[in-house]
């Protein structure tokens, strides 16, 4: 979800490839820069690969242009986080006791205080062999009073019992919803555009959230979390090459760094302890994303976009913009249509890759599935400890808050550690971590120690797990050779989509056998740690840019498509 954005950014800038596939290490102060040292505007580019990277620096990379599309981008993210882990909140399951026929109408909400204590009062004796159960004396409970001290879908509905599957079904349906938007904005993104793709988004997640508070039932509510999910899934994807294609490349790494993730999912646990209401804090999150739906508005199209497309003029006209904000002059306007004519060039010439080509040799393969477990494993555990807040022991919005901000202090070390021991041992100590943690926490459930205890270890299979999913997204991308990254990185994503579609069940089963899911994590995160140690280490390593054939040796090299890494973050 930390989302987990896309990870040739973090790194920086790769060497140019020459024409057989190999690092151009030629002294590139030979080549003329193309700046006018009068005027500071670019007039000319370097021979290479990296014309479009001198345009960016042209025009300041890092300057208050810059600082707005990052605001904007990160902000958003951070209210997408708030729509991901709503049902953390609003499908938890509030204290309930089986209620008398006398309160059978309505929910409890009209059932008054007096009567209330009158209820509370005449079955005191037996008060806590009413509490969560559904039967008494062999006969079905038909009504249920709820403990009022915080407004869930679960109480509004009466969601337990029989019906006790439709909350963690409903957040299943949210995320699948989350894959679907992923794969419409991918495609969408590159006929309509990113921005146009992006406001669409926002503003079916506007739309859909404040629809939300106001179901009058769990269908309604139900199809408007899915429409939710869709949106919210479907900005993450354009959102963040646009983000980065205004960006020089020596700051990249400080937005891959950017705890906008988990900001979003602690402020959504904050607003949920001050509003106790479902209702109210699906109005809040409405409300939080508007601002940055407002300001998308103003927000650039993607120069490369605008370029492969033909739209010189229009892209022109955001290059002069940037300048102007950022106290640059304007590139020269000649300049830009060379370029475009390159980056359509490089697009009508360059081969289509397909989802086989991850399967043309069998390392290849083999690094493929590797990555595919490891991402489903990672999509699955990461949401199941952020759906089941509600299952550990104290406070309910403490518990979001902290399996939400522990991220942060994640994030750090993976990337501390990433460049100290490198990315493959980063992630085989993380997720290792997290698995031995996880068999801790069953250990625990199984002797009946102080839920503290098993709160403590939740939360540092969190943080483990978080660390090391940083580490896997970079270790990933690299791990795909150029021409099929793309494509190999996406299908990562797809992969912890439908481990995030899994996760609410695995929710539902700690209901009735807590152990069973720990296992499932514990299973997981070994198995993927351990599937680390098989793939090589990438860091300081040359990346791969074509697939190399075993029985030849060589490998034919072919122009990559123009374009970034267009992928949703793991959030």
């Amino acid at each position: 979800m930390t989302d987990w954005d896309s990870a040739p950014f973090l790194q920086g800038a790769h060497l140019p490839q020459d024409e057989k596939g190999t690092a151009n290490t030629a002294d590139k102060t030979k080549a003329p820069v193309g700046l006018d040292d009068d005027e500071g505007a670019l007039t000319s580019l370097p021979p290479g690969d990296e014309d479009f990277e001198k345009l960016v620096d042209s025009i300041g990379g890092h300057g208050p242009f810059q600082i707005f599309i990052w605001t904007v981008g990160f902000g958003t993210k951070a209210s997408a986080a708030c729509v991901f882990l709503f049902m953390s909140f609003a499908g938890a399951t509030p204290g309930f006791w089986c209620a008398p026929s006398v309160t059978s109408a309505g929910n409890g909400s009209d059932v008054t205080e007096v009567e209330k204590e009158r209820w509370r009062g005449a079955y005191n004796d037996s008060k806590e062999d009413l509490w969560k159960t559904c039967e008494v004396n062999g006969t079905t409970c038909s009504s249920f009073v709820f403990d009022d001290s915080m407004n869930t879908i679960v109480g509004e509905w009466w969601l337990v019992c029989d019906k006790k599957w439709v909350s963690t079904t409903i957040t299943s349906v949210q995320m699948a919803g989350v894959l679907l938007g992923a794969m419409v904005a991918g495609q969408t993104a590159d006929i309509w555009g990113r921005r146009k793709v992006c406001i669409a988004m926002l503003i079916g997640q506007f739309s859909f959230s404040l629809a939300n508070a106001f179901s009058p039932d769990w269908i309604f509510f139900i199809v408007t979390r899915f429409g939710a999910g869709v949106s919210a899934g479907g900005y993450l994807v354009p959102y963040f090459s646009l983000t980065m294609e205004f960006t020089d490349v020596r700051w990249r790494a400080f937005l891959g760094a950017i705890p906008a993730w988990p900001v979003g999912s602690g402020l959504m646990a904050l607003a949920a302890w001050l509003l106790h209401d479902w209702q109210y804090l699906g109005i809040a999150i409405a409300c939080f994303t508007l601002p940055f739906l407002l300001a998308w508005w103003f927000m650039p199209e993607s120069i490369r976009w605008l370029l492969v497309h033909g739209r010189v003029d229009e892209a022109q006209r955001n290059l002069a913009r940037a300048a102007k904000v950022n106290g640059r002059l304007e590139p020269d306007e000649n300049l830009t249509r060379k370029l475009a004519s390159l980056e359509l060039s490089k697009a009508k010439s360059a081969r289509v890759y397909s989802f086989l080509d991850l399967f043309k040799t069998a390392e290849l393969a083999k690094r493929s599935c590797s990555l595919f477990f490891v991402w489903f494993s990672s999509g699955a555990v990461y949401y199941f400890l952020a759906f089941g807040a509600e299952n550990l022991s104290g406070n309910l919005y403490l518990n979001i808050f902290l399996l939400s901000i522990v991220e942060i202090p994640a994030m750090f070390l993976s990337a501390f550690l990433n460049n100290k021991i490198g990315r493959r041992w980063t992630a085989f100590l993380m997720y290792m971590s997290a698995g031995v943690c996880a068999v801790i926490v069953i250990i625990l459930i199984q002797t009946g120690a102080p839920g503290v205890a098993i709160n403590a270890m939740v939360v540092t299979s969190k943080l483990a797990m978080g660390g090391g999913w940083a580490a896997a997204l970079v270790f990933s991308a690299e791990n795909f050779p150029t021409v099929v990254r793309n494509i190999g990185y996406g299908a990562c994503n797809v992969a912890s989509r439908v481990g995030g579609i899994v996760a609410p069940q695995m929710v539902f089963i700690y209901t009735t056998q807590p152990s069973i899911p720990y296992a499932v994590v514990a299973v997981l995160m070994v198995g993927s740690s351990l599937l680390f140690l098989t793939m090589r280490e990438t860091n300081d390593q040359a990346l791969e840019d074509v697939i190399t054939m075993p029985s030849s040796g060589s490998s034919k090299t072919h122009p990559v498509a123009m374009g970034t890494i267009q992928c949703s973050t793991r959030m």
